[in-house]
């Protein structure tokens, strides 16, 4: 009878944390499955919760290993199945009337918030003539700088946002294209083409910034965004032009910003270009 209460008191926690903003994972559903829980617990625990499961091949089959019983795996697809037809309802009533853009995902139902986008200049810091002193060993970098050491577009209370890449599915009118005034990302059609970069403060207090690539005599020109400023995302593909994005792991405090890949490799003295920046408060 003391076995039956206590797990009726694991059953109703772990349904009631389901209700909480905690997003279940991958990870969190092994680990609860390693700490003994039944399927019948986790079935609920997935139901009764927001849920972000990577349901890939490769993802069912570290599942599988892990020993998640099939039960629990249906239940994940299901759940994933069923988020998305939600999704697609709201894109069909909202999301497909408005103009291609980021927009991030505020509340639930989605309340769609578009970013807009800052300007970023580069410029080299170092000194060439100090990597001529030092024989080409001290490196000149080359930066992209925001003004302000904060972006206007807050996100509060909220380390795992959701965002919605929304391209226009004629591949003609994106991210700023319309009116027929081409901008430098209006053919971009994936989120594979932006990479998620988080900034530094600079050493003034004044700007935000990332390095976009450096140059010295030994190791010659070196371009693309640091690893350590880059933050990986996923997404799904909600239909023709539309792709939900995500980040498996909470994002830190801090300052971010979706820039295009084509425009993150320049050196030198480019041309002032665009990036869609928001903090995370």
């Amino acid at each position: 009878m003391k076995y039956l209460l206590t797990l009726s008191l694991i059953f109703y926690t772990i349904v009631g944390f389901g209700q909480a903003d905690e997003i279940v994972t991958n990870k969190i559903i092994v680990q609860l499955h390693k700490a003994g829980l039944g399927k019948e617990v986790l079935i609920s625990k997935i139901q009764s919760s927001k849920c972000n499961f990577d349901l890939s091949t490769d993802e069912l089959i570290k599942l599988k290993q892990s020993g998640v019983p099939d039960d629990v795996i249906a239940a994940m697809l299901n759940k994933l199945g069923n988020s998305t037809n939600k999704v697609k309802g709201e894109e069909s009533g909202t999301l497909s009337d408005l103009t291609p853009g980021i927009y991030y995902c505020k509340g639930t139902p989605c309340e769609y918030v578009e970013l807009e986008t800052s300007v970023y200049s580069q410029a080299n810091t170092g000194s060439g003539m100090l990597t001529g002193l030092t024989y080409g060993i001290a490196k000149t970098k080359n930066k992209a700088t925001l003004s302000g050491v904060s972006s206007n577009f807050k996100i509060e209370n909220n380390s795992n946002p959701f965002f919605y890449f929304y391209f226009d599915k004629s591949t003609s009118n994106n991210f700023g294209n319309s009116g027929g005034q081409s901008v430098w990302f209006a053919s971009a059609t994936s989120p594979n083409e932006f990479i998620l970069v988080k900034f530094s403060i600079s050493s003034n207090k004044k700007n935000r910034e990332v390095v976009t690539g450096s140059w010295n005599s030994y190791e010659g020109m070196t371009t693309g965004i640091d690893d350590k400023n880059k933050i990986e995302f996923k997404f799904e593909k909600i239909s023709k032009g539309i792709y939900k994005v995500f980040t498996e792991k909470p994002l830190e405090k801090g300052q971010y910003c979706f820039m295009y890949a084509g425009g993150a490799t320049t050196y030198g003295h480019a041309p002032m270009q665009k990036v869609y920046d928001f903090s995370v408060e």
